[in-house]
């Protein structure tokens, strides 16, 4: 177990620009923005040197591309972080749809064990959230938009889970 030192995602996070900006700085120091207008614009395409996506992981990335194209933010992404979260995702749904279909144990000389698709899902479900934590890092430095949602990802999460896609706006349950 770690005793100390660095860790990623550790410590208080930084407020978003576009909360600075709505607060009304408070501190009066100046407001720090990330430029990134010299950084490459994120395509609808993942990178062709990589391993081409399957279907699910192409809608996946066509998605994300899609939200932070909505969002404002074109520049300052890596394609790669989109494309880590898109195939991470895809895998560790593929994953939790093989534990509802074939259950949580399996039976291996007399003893009942884990299914290994638990452990493989944990793997895949670490990877999509260190990607997920890049991609909404940038968006969180560069983003002068107010976003209404309670968290950057409600929105991506309920219609991937839902596994809506079609690249509009997820509907929302009304509240009772």
């Amino acid at each position: 177990m770690a005793s100390g030192g660095y860790r990623s995602g550790a410590g208080r996070k930084k407020k978003p620009v576009a909360e600075k900006i709505l607060t009304g700085n408070p501190g009066k120091r100046p407001i720090e923005f990330v430029d990134y207008t010299n950084a490459p614009e994120i395509t609808d395409t993942p990178p062709e040197e990589l391993e081409p996506l399957s279907t699910s992981e192409l809608k996946i990335y066509k998605f994300i591309v899609d939200w932070l194209t909505r969002m404002g933010v074109t520049r300052g992404v890596l394609t790669i972080h989109i494309y880590i979260y898109a195939k991470s995702l895809a895998n560790w749904m593929h994953c939790s749809k093989m534990v509802a279909t074939h259950g949580m144990l399996y039976k291996k000389k007399d003893n009942a064990e884990e299914s290994p698709y638990i452990e493989i899902g944990k793997g895949y479900l670490k990877d999509a959230n260190d990607a997920w934590a890049e991609i909404a890092k940038v968006v969180r430095e560069s983003n002068t938009k107010e976003y209404s949602a309670t968290s950057a990802n409600d929105e991506i999460m309920e219609s991937i889970l839902s596994g809506s896609f079609d690249n509009s706006k997820p509907k929302r349950k009304e509240a009772k």
